[in-house]
C-alpha cells in the first residue's frame, strides 16, 4: 500500500509542478524547496514505525501544503485529497467524514480548478482505495500462511507423536510375545523338564535294587519329555508366521511406503496358492519390485504401478507394470542385470516389455 501511495504522490507532485511551470508564475526557489519538504515528509511518513507518529506526520504535511498555496499557486491543492484520504480513513469508520473534509477547499477555488480538484479527488480516492485493499488481501494472505504454517507444523508434531506411538506398541508386541514364549515353556516345559529329573533320580535309585521299576520310571519320563518336545513344537509353530504371510506383507509395506513417499499409485494383486514361494523366491520378488519401483520413478513418469503376482503349476509369474512413457529401445542398466541375475541363481527368467507402459516379468520355477 505505502509504494502505491509513494508513487502516485510523485506523479501528482509532477503534474502540478508542470501545471505550474506551464503557467508562467515561477518562483523556483520556493517551489524547490517545498517539493524538498513534500518529499521529506512523504519518506518520514513511510519510514516511522508506529501510526500515531504516521497521523501527526500527515497532518503536517497538510498542514505545509495550505501554507503554501498562498506563496506558490493553487494547483498544488491537487495534492490534498490523497493525503486527507490517507489520515482520515483510518481515524473513522463513517465514509462521508473524509469526504466533506476533502470537499473543503472546493469554495476557495476557481472554477476552472474545481473541475481539475474533483477528478483528483476521484483519482485519489479510488488509488487509496484500490492501494487499501489490495494491501487488507495481502494481510489476510500473510495471516493465512502463518496459520497454515502452523497447522502443518502441529500435524508434522502430531505424525511423530504418531510414529512413535506406533514404535512403542510394535516394541510392547514383541515384548508381549516374548513373555507369552517365556511362560508357555516355564508352564509346560519346565515343570515337566523338573519332574523328568526327579523320576530320573528315582530311577537310579531302583537300578539295581527293581530294575522293573526303573523301567517304569525311564518309561514314563520318556513320555514327558516326548510331550514336552511336542509343546515346544506346538509354541514356536504358533508364534511363528507361514512364510507367505512374511513374503506379501513385507511386499504390501514396501508399496505402501513407496506410495507414500512418491505420490504414485500402487495395487497389489494376487492369484494361487503361496504358499509353494519359498523364502528365497520371495525375497527375490521383493528385491525386483523394489527396484523396478526406483526405475519407474527415475525414468517412467508414471501414475500407477501394478503388481501381479500368479502361482501356475509350473512357476511363479511376478509381474510389476506401470502406466508410463515405455520405452522402444531398452538398455540394461546396472538394475536390469542385477534383476536378471536373481532370477537366474534360482533357475528363473526375466521378461522386460516397453511397449506399453513398462512390464517387467519375473518368471520362477515352483520348487
Amino acid at each position: 500500500m505505502e509504494q502505491w501511495l509513494s508513487v502516485s504522490k510523485l506523479v501528482i507532485l509532477l503534474y502540478c509542478v508542470l501545471r505550474y511551470s506551464s503557467s508562467g508564475t515561477k518562483s523556483i526557489p520556493q517551489v524547490v524547496l517545498f517539493i524538498l519538504i513534500y518529499i521529506s515528509a512523504n519518506a518520514g511518513i513511510y519510514l516511522v514505525k508506529k501510526n500515531r507518529l504516521k497521523k501527526a506526520l500527515l497532518f503536517v504535511l497538510i498542514i505545509v501544503i495550505v501554507r503554501y498555496l498562498y506563496y506558490l499557486d493553487p494547483i498544488f491543492t491537487l495534492l490534498l485529497p490523497i493525503s486527507i484520504f490517507e489520515l482520515f480513513f483510518d481515524l473513522t469508520n463513517i465514509i462521508l467524514i473524509p469526504f466533506l473534509i476533502v470537499l473543503t477547499p472546493i469554495y476557495f477555488l476557481n472554477i476552472y480548478m474545481k473541475m481539475d480538484y474533483i477528478t483528483m479527488m476521484l483519482i485519489s480516492y479510488i488509488i487509496y482505495l484500490s492501494s487499501h485493499k489490495y494491501t487488507k488481501r495481502i494481510d489476510s494472505i500473510l495471516e493465512e500462511n502463518d496459520y497454515m504454517r502452523e497447522k502443518i507444523h502441529l500435524l508434522s508434531m502430531k505424525l511423530n507423536k504418531n510414529s512413535n506411538y506406533e514404535q512403542h506398541i510394535k516394541y510392547l508386541s514383541r515384548l508381549e510375545e516374548r513373555n507369552k514364549l517365556s511362560q508357555e515353556i516355564h508352564d509346560k516345559i519346565g515343570h515337566a523338564m523338573s519332574g523328568s529329573i526327579i523320576q530320573l533320580e528315582a530311577a537310579k535309585l531302583f537300578l539295581n535294587k527293581d530294575n522293573k521299576k526303573s523301567e517304569e520310571i525311564i518309561e514314563r519320563v520318556i513320555g514327558i519329555l516326548r510331550s514336552g518336545t511336542e509343546s515346544i513344537r506346538a509354541s514356536l509353530k504358533n508364534i511363528k508366521p507361514p512364510q507367505e504371510q512374511i513374503g506379501i506383507n513385507r511386499l504390501k509395506i514396501l508399496l505402501e511406503e513407496f506410495s507414500v513417499n512418491n505420490n504414485i499409485k500402487t495395487t497389489l494383486v494376487h492369484s494361487g496358492n503361496l504358499d509353494v514361494i519359498s523364502i528365497v523366491q520371495w525375497k527375490i520378488i521383493c528385491d525386483n519390485v523394489g527396484e523396478a519401483l526406483t526405475n519407474a520413478l527415475k525414468y517412467s513418469k508414471a501414475s500407477l504401478i501394478s503388481i501381479n503376482i500368479q502361482v501356475l503349476p509350473k512357476f511363479i509369474k511376478a509381474e510389476i507394470k506401470d502406466n508410463g512413457v515405455g520405452a522402444d529401445n531398452i538398455k540394461k542398466g546396472l538394475g536390469i542385470i542385477g534383476m536378471e541375475e536373481r532370477c537366474s541363481s534360482v533357475g528363473g527368467k526375466l521378461i522386460i516389455d516397453g511397449s506399453n507402459g513398462f512390464s517387467v516379468i519375473n518368471l520362477l520355477p515352483v520348487e
